[in-house]
């Protein structure tokens, strides 16, 4: 009976002993991805710094961030241009279509009236007397 007992307090013993290896393990893991990260974030940063310093040393890589190049400056003039006249040209457009339309109706009612008139062929004459069939 003793050693059924022994047996299985060293089974519960080896248990724990597994669960806190594979803690330990997982710790390890953890620490080793978090120093991995660390490190690869170090040398990004370092070749992120050298080539500051490259750019920085070379005249002609600086750039200047307060002054606008010529070309630069007619690419905006030129793209403003472009955003003002396409409005302009919209509203005139819209202008014109309008006026168009107008002339289209005033011309499109006289001739419906003329029409009615060639219909008609002038005043009627009204008649006078009424026709009652009285028996």
């Amino acid at each position: 009976m003793r050693k059924a007992l022994v047996f299985i307090f060293l089974g519960f013993v080896a248990m724990t002993l597994s669960e806190q290896m594979k803690e330990v393990e997982e710790t390890l893991d953890d620490n080793y991805i978090e120093e991995e990260l660390e490190e690869n974030i170090e040398d990004i940063d370092n070749s992120l710094d050298i080539s500051r310093m490259e750019r920085d040393a070379d005249p002609e890589k600086k750039r200047n961030s307060g002054t606008k190049t010529k070309r630069s400056k007619k690419k905006g003039e030129r793209r403003n241009n472009k955003k003002n006249k396409t409005v302009g040209k919209r509203k005139k457009n819209l202008k014109k279509q309008k006026r168009i339309a107008k002339t289209q109706r005033k011309n499109a009612n006289k001739q419906r009236k003329r029409a009615n008139k060639q219909r008609k062929g002038g005043k009627k004459q009204r008649k006078t007397g009424k026709n009652k069939n009285t028996k």
